[in-house]
C-alpha cells in the first residue's frame, strides 16, 4: 500500500491526509512488504537541541522481502528535500530490503571553517556527517535516483550491509577538508564501501559527482 507523509503530517497516511513521516520509518509504524512510504513535496529536518548537525534518523522496522520490497521514496513529480541523515541498521525491530529513492538529501546549514573541524572521518562538531544515507548491517537495501548535496558523508555501505546497490545518483558539494595539523586529510567520501567475508558484495553503478 502507499503511505503518504509530509514535514508536518499526523494523518492516516492518505495523499490528502498524510502521516508522521518519522514515525513511519522508525518503528512507529507496522511497514508490509510492498508498502511504499511516500515523502510529499516538502522541506523535512529533526534537529537536535545543542547539535545542529546531528540529523541522525535511524530507520528502524521497515523489513520487505526478496520481491516485494519496502521503497521509501518522494512522490512522482514532487520535490522532496530532506535535512537528514538515514542511518539504515538492522535495529531492534529489523530493517532489510528497502528501496530508496527519488529523494533530495540537502545540507541547509551554513558551512563551518573546514581549518576548525577535529581530526579523523567523525568530526564531532559535523556529529553524524550531515546528510545522506548510510547502511550498516541492513541486507540487500538499494539507494537510486536519489540527489545528495551538501554535507559530509553521502553515501555509504559498510561491510554487513550484504549485497547493497548504489546507482544512478548525483552527489556533490560534500565532504570536508582540513589543512592543518600533521594528520588531517580530506575526509566525506561521495560514495564509501566496505567488502568483507560472508557479506556479499556491493555494487555502485552510473552515479555522477559534482564539486
Amino acid at each position: 500500500m502507499d503511505y503518504y507523509v509530509s514535514p508536518t503530517g499526523t494523518g492516516v497516511g492518505t495523499y490528502a491526509d498524510p502521516g508522521a513521516w518519522k514515525s513511519a520509518i522508525t518503528g512507529g509504524r507496522t511497514n508490509l512488504p510492498g508498502d511504499r512510504i511516500i515523502f510529499k513535496t516538502g522541506t523535512y529536518t529533526d534537529k537536535k537541541a545543542g547539535t545542529p548537525w546531528n540529523k541522525k534518523v535511524v530507520i528502524d522496522g521497515v523489513v520487505g522481502t526478496a520481491i516485494a520490497p519496502i521503497y521509501i521514496m518522494g512522490e512522482d513529480g514532487g520535490h522532496a528535500i530532506l535535512d537528514l541523515f538515514f542511518d539504515v541498521n538492522s535495529g531492534s525491530s529489523g530493517s532489510a530490503y528497502i528501496n530508496f529513492t527519488g529523494l533530495h538529501f540537502k545540507d541547509l546549514d551554513a558551512k563551518i571553517d573546514p581549518t576548525t573541524i577535529s581530526e579523523g572521518s567523525a568530526p564531532a562538531e559535523l556529529a553524524d556527517w550531515g546528510t545522506g544515507i548510510t547502511i550498516g548491517d541492513a541486507p540487500n537495501c538499494k539507494i537510486y535516483h536519489c540527489v545528495i548535496e551538501g554535507g559530509g558523508q553521502a553515501l555509504s555501505a559498510f561491510q554487513s550491509a550484504d549485497n547493497a546497490y548504489i546507482g544512478w545518483n548525483v552527489v556533490f558539494n560534500y565532504g570536508w577538508y582540513n589543512d592543518t595539523g600533521t594528520t588531517r586529510r580530506s575526509h566525506g567520501h561521495g560514495i564509501y564501501l566496505a567488502n568483507g567475508t560472508p557479506d556479499g558484495t556491493k555494487t555502485a553503478e552510473f552515479n555522477i559527482f559534482g564539486p
